[in-house]
C-alpha cells in the first residue's frame, strides 16, 4: 500500500485509504459500472471471468503509470495472454477473431498487387483471401483502429470483412511471405545468369 494505509474489505469489495484526517472509499464495482457506450475492455474481461476486479484495478494503475493500453498492462502483469487480449478486443468491437496457424496458412500472394509486405506490417494486417461471396477477409491486430480500417477499405474496396488476430501470428506469416518472395526474386536472378 506504499505506506498510504490502503485496506481492502473483501465483504464490501471496497478499498479504504486512510490519511491523518480523512478516510477515502473506493468502490470498484461502482467505478466499473460508470463506463458508457460499448462495453469497456476491462468490463468484458470481468464479465467473462478472465480477470478479477483487483487485477483490473492493478492493471488500470499500471496503465496510468506506464502510459500503455490496458490490455498491454494486463499482459505485462501476467493477468492475461495475447489470445485473451485480442479475442476480447474482437468481441468488444463485435467482429470475428481468428487464431491464425502459420503452418497451415496458404501463401497466396495475389493481394501483394494492392498492399506491400511493409505496408501490411505497418497496418498489422494480413489479407487472408476471398470468401465464396467475394468478400476479402483481412485479419488485423489493430482492432477498432479507424485509420487502419479506412486504409484497408481504400486499398481493397468496401467489400471486405475485417477480423481480429494476434500481431505475433500476423508478423510470423508476413515473415514467411517475405522469405518466399525473396527466394522467388533470388531464383529469378539466378535463372537470368
Amino acid at each position: 500500500d506504499l505506506d498510504k494505509r490502503v485496506i481492502y474489505d473483501i465483504k464490501s469489495k471496497k478499498y479504504y485509504v486512510l490519511t491523518e484526517e480523512t478516510v477515502y472509499t473506493y468502490d470498484v464495482e461502482h467505478s466499473i459500472s460508470l463506463f458508457d457506450g460499448k462495453k469497456q475492455f476491462g468490463k468484458l474481461l470481468l464479465e467473462r471471468g478472465l480477470i478479477t476486479s483487483e487485477q483490473l484495478q492493478t492493471g488500470l494503475y499500471y496503465q496510468q503509470k506506464a502510459g500503455v493500453k490496458l490490455g498491454q498492462a494486463l499482459i505485462a502483469l501476467g493477468f492475461i495472454n495475447e489470445i485473451t487480449l485480442y479475442g476480447t478486443l474482437a468481441a468488444q468491437y463485435n467482429i470475428n477473431y481468428y487464431e491464425l496457424n502459420p503452418s497451415i496458412i496458404k501463401l497466396e500472394m495475389e493481394w501483394m498487387c494492392e498492399l506491400t509486405i511493409a505496408q501490411a506490417r505497418v497496418l498489422k494486417a494480413l489479407p487472408l483471401g476471398q470468401r465464396a461471396d467475394g468478400k476479402m477477409v483481412i485479419a488485423t491486430s489493430e482492432i477498432g483502429h479507424e485509420e487502419v480500417e479506412k486504409t484497408l477499405i481504400e486499398t481493397f474496396g468496401s467489400n471486405i470483412e475485417i477480423v481480429g488476430a494476434r500481431p505475433s501470428r500476423i508478423f510470423e506469416i508476413l515473415d514467411r511471405f517475405e522469405r518466399q518472395e525473396n527466394e522467388s526474386v533470388q531464383k529469378d536472378a539466378e535463372n537470368k545468369i
